[in-house]
Order: structure tokens, then C-alpha cells, then sequence
């Protein structure tokens, strides 16, 4: 895998030697049943997010209509007070937001202001992701992406919220040369936004479908229902909207969506405030710096890949092996910072950074037993055709593209490493 997947890191105690942006700032925390949250940014601004976050709770899960693990319910959110500290834990250029999620529940990290928004309707977009994370049935990948979008642009205004508003930023990034792509691609399973040359907008097209057939009529709602059941029972995303809609997601742009994104007035919801936005159960301090280094630790991961993607090998190196370093591998994510270590060591292009032996050792000491992550053991295999021994890497790697579905996002990639390895040639990120 690539060296870090932000979708699965776990968060872990750990304690650190060395000092990380936390000691930089003054960290507040602000805490209650549902969230805890550490923020750099004004009070005023802290609480008013925290407050407005918990009201959107309530209303997002009555929608989505989630039952949430005990486990699960306390949610974190980091707030950087200005997007420069936020880049520093981010690891493309591009990223406005993001939720890590973690063993139990999820970190929801934002700067507190971005291109002309506030971190509300961000955190918005990204709990959505969180509660989705539960939802019972399989849901395409744009579907998630839409809904997102459609309540992250939802308004906080005179006691109630306003769902269904146009996301402004998206439209704005077409006015400027944007272009769209085939909603043909957009439907299907193997479309990847951040590989996308539309830049963002993808997720307004997202927006766009998921709002329509959510909002647009009773029938199309009930259509969307259908096509979702046909989904979750594993049908293709693509022939399931051609089924239940009777033509591709292309022509239904030409003959339906077009036309309902042309209104002047786009229908939405207005729900009144939900009494959780009672600031009395809130509780608010200022934060311990170690307890915020311990949470900080898988962004310090992400800060790495952030690193390495910009070329900047050295620091994303000196992060890793800080992190393993100082990390208890007792604890359940020593094994997230082992896995992006042994990739590193294994696949960076710059070859005084790869120790191919020392990536097979700490690979068999730690990797090799994670038998139900494909991930892990494809970083393993790297490591083994680094150090030359193509014929474990062969071996395993074809266990592995064995094991994924022929629609799976990631088969191209394992069968491009694999021909790698047949051929005798390590992999370079």
C-alpha cells in the first residue's frame, strides 16, 4: 500500500521525546457526551463550533438513521487556528478537511477557516463520513461523498438549520475553468476523486446526484432507495443506475439533472435548533499538552506521507523513525507506524533511504501475522523484493490480488507490482 492510508489509522498512546506542534500553540479543550475537541482558535470560535457541531449531530443522525457503538460515540476534532499549521498535517495541497478513522470512533481534523469557509460546514462533511462508517448497508462511493456534501453545506441561521444549500465554493471553482467529469464516471465503483484531473469538481457533481434524488421528487427518492438495495445486494453501481433509472448517469445529466440544477430556487429542509445546542453540558479548559501529543500522534503519520509525497524524504523519514522510536509496540497502532516505515524503506525512489533488510525484519517481526489486512502484507512483499527475494514477493503478492475482487480499486495496482516482481524489479513509489 501506499505509505500511509488515511483511512486506517488507529489511534494509540505513546509517549514522545520530541516536541510536536502542540507546544506551539495554546490548546483549549472543549468536551461532552458526544465530542471532544482540541482547538487552537479563539474561544468564542471553539465553543461556537462545538455548540453548532453537537446540534448537527442530532439532526444528520435522525437522516442517516445510524445506531452508533457505544464505542463509537465520542467523537474527536482537532482545530487548527489558521490553514498553515493545518498543511503541516495534510498530505496533498488540496485537502480542506479530513477524518482519520481510529479504533473505536474517528478524529475529525480542520483549520478553523479555508478559501473563504469556516471550519463548520468542513467538520460537517467529515462527520457525516464518521456516522457512515455504521451504516448497516455497503453504500457507493459517490453516494457517501454526495451526502456529505449535501449536509456540509448546511447553514446554522435564526434557530435552525438549513440543509441542501448550494456548496459556494464548488460552483465558484467552475466559474473558473472548471470542468466536469462524465457522470458516467462519477456512478462508477472505480472512479477516484484524488486522482481526478477535475480537481474538486467531482464533489459538486456528487452534490449534484445526491441532492436531486434525495430532495428532487418523492418518486426519484424512492428510485434512489431501489438503486442503493441493488447496490448493497452487490450489484454494479453503473448497471444498477441504468436499471432502476432506465439510462446511464450521463444522459440522466442531459435529461434531468441539468434541468433541476438550472432552478432558480433548489428545494432543502429547515429544521428548527435541536436542544443539544445547550452549551450547559459543555465543559471547557485548557487542554494538557500531553494528553493533545497523544492524539496528535497519527496526524504526525499523516505529516510524514505528507512529507514523502512532496519529495521531502528526510523529514518524512525522521518522523517515521521517531515515531517507532519512542512508540510501545505493545500498543494497537505500533502497527500503522511499522507499516508505513517498512513501505518507505522499501519503495522510496532515493536510494540511501531503503534498507531492504531492515524492512524484511521489522516486515516478519510485525507484518507478517496481520493476515487479514492485504494491506499490511502488501507492504511486507515490497519489502521482500527490495532486499531480492523475488520469490517470496511473487508468492505472496499473487495470494493477494487473488483475494480482491475484480472491481476493486486496488487490484490494478497489486497486479502492477506483481508483473514488478515476476520481472525481478523492486517497486518505487
Amino acid at each position: 500500500m501506499r505509505q500511509i492510508n488515511c483511512l486506517a489509522i488507529v489511534v494509540f498512546s505513546v509517549c514522545l521525546s520530541f516536541s510536536f506542534q502542540a507546544r506551539a500553540e495554546t490548546w483549549r479543550k472543549l468536551e461532552n457526551s458526544h465530542f471532544r475537541m482540541y482547538s487552537t482558535a479563539r474561544e468564542k470560535v471553539s465553543r461556537e463550533l462545538f455548540m453548532e457541531l453537537e446540534g448537527f449531530r442530532a439532526l444528520v443522525v435522525n437522516f442517516i438513521k445510524v445506531e452508533i457503538p457505544p464505542a463509537a460515540e465520542k467523537v474527536e476534532v482537532i482545530v487548527f487556528n489558521n490553514q498553515a499549521n493545518f498543511k503541516k498535517y495534510t498530505w496533498r495541497d488540496d485537502i480542506a478537511g479530513y477524518v482519520l478513522p481510529t479504533e473505536n470512533s474517528a478524529i475529525i481534523v480542520v483549520p478553523a477557516w479555508v478559501w473563504g469557509m469556516d471550519a463548520t460546514n468542513i467538520i460537517y462533511h467529515e462527520f457525516v463520513h464518521t456516522l457512515l462508517r455504521h451504516h448497516k448497508a455497503k453504500l457507493p462511493g459517490w453516494y457517501q461523498e454526495g451526502i456529505a456534501e449535501v449536509f456540509g453545506a448546511t447553514k446554522f441561521l435564526d434557530g435552525h438549520f438549513n440543509v441542501g444549500a448550494a456548496p459556494k465554493d464548488r460552483f465558484e471553482a467552475m466559474s473558473y475553468g472548471g470542468q466536469l467529469a462524465s457522470f458516467n464516471d462519477i456512478v462508477s465503483d472505480k472512479f477516484q476523486t484524488h486522482r481526478s484531473k477535475f480537481n474538486q469538481d467531482p464533489y459538486l457533481q456528487y452534490w449534484m446526484l445526491a441532492h436531486y434524488l434525495e430532495f428532487g421528487s418523492k418518486k426519484r427518492k424512492q428510485d434512489l432507495d431501489l438503486y442503493l438495495t441493488l447496490y448493497n445486494d452487490g450489484a454494479d453501481s453503473l448497471e444498477a443506475f441504468q436499471l432502476v433509472f432506465g439510462q446511464t448517469p450521463e444522459e440522466f445529466w442531459q435529461t434531468e439533472l441539468k434541468k433541476y440544477m438550472n432552478q432558480r430556487r433548489i428545494p432543502g429542509l429547515r429544521v428548527d435548533v435541536a436542544p443539544e445546542m445547550s452549551d450547559s453540558a459543555i465543559s471547557m479548559s485548557e487542554a494538557d499538552l500531553g494528553e493533545v501529543e497523544r492524539t496528535m500522534v497519527p496526524l504526525n503519520i499523516v505529516s510524514a506521507s505528507g512529507a514523502i509525497q512532496r519529495k521531502n524524504y528526510e523529514r518524512g523519514y525522521n518522523l517515521l523513525k521517531k515515531l517507532a522510536d519512542n512508540a510501545n509496540p505493545e500498543d494497537e497502532g505500533y502497527i500503522v507506524i511499522i507499516n508505513n516505515l517498512v513501505w518507505f524503506l522499501s519503495t522510496c525512489p532515493k536510494d540511501k533511504y531503503r534498507n531492504g533488510a531492515e524492512a524484511v525484519r521489522l516486515g516478519e517481526l510485525y507484518i507478517k501475522d496481520k493476515t487479514e489486512n492485504i494491506g499490511y502484507l502488501d507492504t511486507l512483499a515490497s519489502a521482500y523484493a527490495e532486499a531480492g527475494l523475488f520469490e517470496k514477493a511473487v508468492e505472496l503478492q499473487a495470494s493477494l490480488v487473488e483475494k480482491l475482487d475484480s472491481n476493486d480499486s486496488n487490484r490494478e495496482e497489486f497486479l502492477k507490482r506483481l508483473g514488478k516482481y515476476r520481472n525481478n524489479e523492486p517497486w518505487r513509489e
